[in-house]
């Protein structure tokens, strides 16, 4: 395994887990019920996909439009 794939997993493993202990620090501190949390991660995960498939859209758009505008083809 290269330095650069273990430094990829490394980061990818402490990001998930610095996630799971933002998330318990919530529940535990501020009594906010697990109920109330992943109704929250869902409606987050949502937005997250609409900013994406938003952002993909607009790409596409101006792709189709650079095209169209630039002599029509290959």
């Amino acid at each position: 395994m290269s330095k650069a794939s273990r430094r990829f997993n490394r980061t990818l493993v402490l990001s998930v887990l610095s996630l799971a202990v933002l998330i318990w620090a919530a529940i535990r501190s501020f009594d906010i019920s697990p109920e109330d949390m992943l109704t929250f991660l869902v409606g987050v995960m949502w937005v997250v996909a609409g900013v994406i498939l938003l952002a993909g859209l607009c790409a596409a758009l101006w792709v189709t439009l650079r095209r169209l505008f630039s002599g029509g083809g290959s």
